[in-house]
Order: structure tokens, then sequence, then C-alpha cells
């Protein structure tokens, strides 16, 4: 939980401040190193380098994520950018459909030292893909322009948020002239420059953009859903297990999680391709709402039904229901703020809505622990069940409301999919001091000449 609210925004901020591209590299090959700690902790059969690593490992994912999730909107086009988002989770989806087919296969088969390893390669793979994709990826102020003010002379070097640019020509030891005795002093200024630009400016920036976007409650849609999914957290173990026959419950829950990926791969394809439309981001947000939480709704109710008559099959079904929904609530959620939101904001947007999703989880799954703990009963799942089905109902009540006030992206000035759109200029009539005979409106061709005379 930790790190995942913490290095999210460390992300988020970083995103918004530098080259994605090269960020995602870095992030990258520090992963394929953390993979390795695993090894080691296995190893030495260290159960607290595991707790270490599980812990390097999830601050490097938080990290990731709104970088990743920031850099779509500058690789394509505006138009294919639902397209681009849905192939995203076409990867994520997808790589969680296989490994619960793989993973406790692999496990078993070759063991955990050579899992970790080949962890390790796909993360240098990924590092090395992305390395291949050509041009920036930052998001400065003013189209990579820096202000005076944010420029710092060092030692006849000017070092700006784009790097150190010599202002005049020093003498080194050999007689020759160049920059190259004051260049690493002045690249070691910029990085604790930068080390140290993690004030309090870049939060007051933030939550200004927040309140006066108009649609700064759209960071909690993805926490909303995370809010439902909660109760899964502990109700999916417990369905899938069956007492004495551990191979069948390691079988159960690889199809499980099979199941929870592929309706994270179908919902957002069919709601995309069917229901919402990126043109109109008011469609988009109602298909987060009663396509997503809606259907997730849906999806508790028959869980809880096949909890209460011991159907595992029905347990799957209702999963899989379940599933569509919050893969729909994540792709819509993620596309509204990269449509709505400024780029130079989107990296931070991204990662409070990480942020809250993370919260909102947590709070479930633990208050699910608490009922699942104190039901009175050897078998309440049906009991846990209702419960995800309950704040499901709440959820989709408050956010319709929400919705049918004119709420974020069902704003008219949204409509037309632009990140603020401006209020249409009116029709006003202009005359010409040359000829007051002859009165035309703004949108009629004028003669170039008459320009300098107009009033």
């Amino acid at each position: 939980l930790i790190p995942k609210v913490i290095c999210s925004q460390i992300g988020g901020h970083l995103a918004d401040r530098h080259d994605r591209r090269r960020l995602m590299i870095r992030l990258d090959v520090i992963a394929a190193v953390v993979s390795l700690l695993f090894l080691v902790a296995l190893r030495f059969e260290s159960l607290a380098l595991v707790f270490f690593a599980t812990l390097l490992r999830s601050a490097v994912y938080s990290t990731y994520r709104p970088v990743e999730n920031g850099i779509i909107p500058l690789l394509v086009p505006h138009d294919d950018l639902p397209t681009a988002v849905t192939v995203n989770n076409w990867a994520y989806s997808g790589t969680t459909f296989l490994g619960g087919i793989v993973a406790g296969v692999a496990a078993a088969d070759i063991g955990l030292d050579l899992c970790y390893l080949i962890d390790c390669i796909t993360y240098i793979a990924s590092a090395l893909l992305i390395y291949c994709i050509s041009g920036s990826y930052a998001v400065a102020v003013n189209e990579g322009q820096t202000t005076s003010e944010e420029r710092i002379s060092v030692d006849g070097f000017t070092c700006d948020n784009n790097g150190c640019i010599a202002t005049k020509a020093l003498e080194t030891d050999k007689g020759a002239s160049g920059p190259s005795m004051t260049w690493p002093r002045c690249c070691h200024f910029c990085r604790l420059k930068d080390l140290c630009s993690l004030s309090l400016d870049p939060i007051k920036e933030i939550v200004t953009y927040i309140s006066s976007c108009g649609f700064g409650w759209l960071v909690l849609l993805n926490g909303s859903a995370a809010l439902i999914w909660g109760p899964e957290d502990i109700l999916g173990v417990s369905l899938s297990t069956v007492e004495g026959d551990e191979q069948t419950t390691r079988f159960r829950i690889g199809v499980t999680v099979t199941v929870v990926g592929l309706g994270l791969l179908t919902g957002p394809t069919l709601t995309n391709q069917f229901i919402s439309s990126h043109e109109n981001p008011a469609t988009l947000q109602a298909t987060c709402i009663w396509g997503g939480f809606g259907v997730m709704t849906l999806g508790w109710v028959a869980v809880a039904l096949a909890a209460t008559y011991g159907h595992y099959e029905s347990f799957l079904v209702g999963t899989f229901i379940r599933t569509l929904g919050s893969g729909t609530v994540w792709v819509g959620a993620t596309l509204l703020l990269q449509l709505l939101t400024d780029d130079k904001y989107l990296g931070r947007m991204l990662a409070l809505a990480a942020a809250g999703e993370t919260i909102l989880e947590a709070l479930s799954a633990n208050m699910s622990g608490q009922i699942k703990d104190k039901g009175g009963s050897t078998n309440n799942n049906a009991t846990l069940a209702w419960f995800g089905a309950a704040l499901g109902a709440v959820v989709v009540a408050m956010w319709t409301s929400y919705h049918l006030r004119g709420g974020a992206a069902a704003q008219d000035r949204f409509r037309r999919n632009y990140q603020a759109a401006p209020a249409p200029i009116p029709e006003i009539e202009v005359s010409s001091t040359r000829n007051h005979a002859k009165s035309d409106s703004m949108d009629e061709e004028m003669d170039p000449s008459q320009l300098p005379g107009l009033t």
C-alpha cells in the first residue's frame, strides 16, 4: 500500500518533467535487477529479503504505471487513442490470462529460480523494445522552453530543465577553448536541482489544476471500481480452495486468474466497439458508470448466488461478468483522463488515480477481511459477495447522480472531446472607418486592405 501510493506520485511528477520513454527504459532495467534480488532471497532462504524485494517491485511498478499511461497520447494520433488504450489493456490482460495458465505449471516443473530469471529477461526485452522507439517524449513547460527565472548560471553555463548550455568558452589545461572543465560540475548541479524539485510547488500546481479543470473527480473512477473489487481479494481464494486437495486448489486458482484476465480483455473491447465513443466523452463516462460499475454489481449478485449453492462453475461465470465491468472502467477512466487532461499535468493526474485506486481497494479488502473473520459462520462467502454487490449499488447511485447533474465529462464544453473547449464566440458586426456604408460580420471574407482601419 505505502510504496504504491507514494511512488505513483513520484512517477507522475517525473513523467511531467522528463522524457517518458527514457524513464520507462530505466525503470525496466531497475525491475530486472529486482527480479535477480528474488534469486538471492531464494538462495539464502531469506524471508526478509523476499519482503524487501517485493517492496521494491511494488515501488518500481507504481512509478512505472503513470509514465506508461502518460506516453500513449504522445505515441498515437488523437483519433487512434481509444484503440491504443484498448490494445495496451490487451497486453496487460493477455499476460494475466496466459500467466494464470502457465504460472502454476512452470513453478512446479522448472523451479522458482528459473522463473525469476525468465522474469528478469522479460524486463530487459521490454527495455530494448522501448529503446527502439524513436523521438522525444518529454512534456516541458511552454513547449520545452524554460523561463528566465528557471535558468541558473554556474561558471559560465546556463542550467535549466532541458540540460546545460555553455554561455562562454573556458580555457582547459591544454589551452584549447571548450567547456569540458566545468561540465561535470554543471551537470551535478542540475541533478541536485532536480532532486530538490520534489517540493510542494508541483503539489500546489496539480491541486489548483484539479479544482479548476472541471473534471477533477474523474481521478476517482478507477478507485470506485477498486472499492467494488475489494472483496475479490478475499473471496476468490476462498471459493477456489478445496480442503485437503492441494492439486485441485492450485488448478482452480489458476483457472480463476485466467477467467479474470479473459474478462478484463473482453469488457473494454466490446464497449469501445459498440457502445462508447471518444468523440463524446459524456458517453464514455456513462459507459464507465453503467457498463462498468453496473455490470460489476450484477457480477457480484451472480457470485453471491453461486456461493450460496456452492457451485464453483457459477462462481466463474459471476467472476467473468464482474471483470467485464472492471475492465471497462479501467480502460474508460484512463482514456477519459488522457483525452481531457493537459499533457503537462497528465502524469500527475494518472498518479492520483493510481493512488486512489490503491487506497480504496485496500480499504475494501480490509472490510471484506473483517466480514470474513467475524461473520459468525464457517462459510460466509455469500455474505461477502452480497457486500460487494451493496458497494456496487452505492457507487452506481453516486456516480449516476453526478453524471445526470452534468458533472465532469457530461459538461457541454467537453462534448466535442477537447481539453478545455472554449465557449462559442458570438457573431459581431464590424465596420470600417474608411467605409461607414458597409458593415460585415466576422465570418464573412474581408478585403485585407481594410484590416488596419477596423474598429
